[in-house]
């Protein structure tokens, strides 16, 4: 009988953007305790569904760095989107649309799938150093001779 491995501690840093998703999702959460009289008139004149997936991009941007997945992020913003929609019901003039949802989706995918790219992007142009620095440098060949 083999004991189970321990359990890997977050690092700080992905404590922090836990946080900062958290924090985020909570300011989305606020903006939709706005009953809809008092909504600002200056949103009528802009499209709800562009506005639901730029905030949500947001949210899809933290999500992705606090996961450091694509899928868990889509499936994070989903969830927040979903509780989002449905908590409108508590409040006046307001009601959940599934439109309003599918645009919380759509900007939370471009807003992970933008990190994604960024961070492949800096990996290739900063590739993370090698155990052995001294044999970084060395191509392939040189070093599989060294070893033989």
């Amino acid at each position: 009988m083999s004991l189970p491995s321990p359990q890997r501690k977050p690092s700080r840093q992905r404590l922090r953007r836990w946080a900062a998703f958290s924090a985020y999702a909570l300011l989305l959460l606020s903006l939709s305790s706005i009953p809809g009289p008092n909504l600002p008139h200056e949103l009528s004149r802009v499209n709800d569904k562009l506005l639901h997936g730029l905030a949500y991009s947001g949210a899809g941007l933290l999500a992705r760095l606090a996961t450091g997945s694509t899928p868990a992020a889509i499936a994070a913003v989903a969830v927040l989107g979903a509780i989002d929609e449905n908590y409108q019901r508590l409040i006046p003039g307001r009601t959940p649309d599934p439109r309003d949802w599918a645009a919380d989706l759509v900007g939370g995918f471009l807003g992970a799938l933008l990190t994604a790219l960024v961070e492949r992007y800096r990996n290739r142009k900063h590739p993370p150093r090698s155990a052995s620095p001294a044999r970084a440098d060395l191509p392939k060949e040189e070093e599989i001779r060294e070893e033989g």
